[in-house]
């Protein structure tokens, strides 16, 4: 019967067991200072661990009881690792994410402006009569909207210097007849 309660204490969070009839205690195995598995002949202190005491019954009359002592220390320990593993986890998530919003901002948002940038740019530094095409970028509704902005100002520029160039002509015309 040692044997198979010794087997039990194989599991590290076992801090003791102890097996009595009902005037006396049968078998009871604890741990030492070193947490090395010892037999003792007396009760164990239940303070400081969960306890568990359980009836033994054989043919509907009670033989004796069983008590378990675990240990909180190693739980302890257990949680604090997976705690900071699931810690780990969790950062290492948001940074994917953090990423992942990264490059959808620069492909939706960044990546877009600075294009029409470009565009607004090479519009505004050629002469009004050249076109300016804009290279192919998928562009959203918002960039889109700016484009033709940027086209509709240009083509009114162009309008104005060719009223002006009109005027100057007429004016030319005029003063010559």
């Amino acid at each position: 019967m040692v044997n198979v309660i010794e087997s039990f204490t194989q599991n590290r969070i076992l801090y003791g067991v102890v097996v009595r009839d009902n005037h006396r205690i049968i078998v009871a195995i604890t741990r030492d200072e070193n947490w090395r598995i010892v037999q003792t002949d007396r009760d164990i202190p239940s303070s400081g661990f969960l306890y568990k005491k359980s009836r033994l019954i054989h043919a509907g009359k009670s033989i004796g009881t069983l008590e378990i002592f675990i240990t909180p220390r190693f739980s302890r320990e257990d949680l604090h690792q997976d705690l900071l593993i699931e810690s780990i986890y969790f950062i290492f998530f948001i940074f994917i994410l953090i990423f992942i919003l990264f490059l959808v901002l620069i492909n939706t948002v960044i990546n877009p402006i600075k294009t029409l940038e470009d565009y607004a740019l090479k519009v505004s530094a050629v002469d009004l009569n050249e076109r300016v095409y804009m290279p192919y970028v998928r562009l959203t509704q918002e960039t889109t909207n700016l484009k033709l902005a940027i086209e509709k100002i240009a083509e009114r520029e162009r309008t104005k210097e060719l009223q002006q160039m009109e005027k100057e002509y007429l004016s030319m015309f005029y003063r010559k007849a």
